[in-house]
């Protein structure tokens, strides 16, 4: 669990997109105290999860990412055919 100390430094790093999404935010962040890990397998079993831009770059990985947490992913993207390809991708 985050001190109070290091919630409130986690929580400026989110609001500075600079510091918070650069190496800086991530060196930081390393050296918080009872850092969280990452989600167990299976952590979102039963939650479903609207993933947009799901056919390429960070909405495909997410999609991906919550998949292999359990939860029922519901894939949107601009293109329907691609949707419907990467979907049938992540049901095999």
């Amino acid at each position: 669990m985050l001190t109070p100390l290091s919630r409130l430094l986690d929580s400026a790093l989110d609001r500075s997109v600079v510091l918070g999404y650069t190496s800086i935010g991530s060196g930081v962040r390393r050296r918080l105290p009872h850092w969280p890990d990452d989600p167990a397998p299976g952590s979102m079993a039963g939650r479903r999860v609207v993933v947009t831009g799901a056919t390429s770059g960070i909405g495909e990985a997410m999609a991906r990412s919550f998949l292999d947490l359990g939860a029922t992913v519901h894939l949107l993207g601009r293109n329907p055919d691609k949707v419907a390809d990467y979907a049938r991708q992540l049901r095999t």
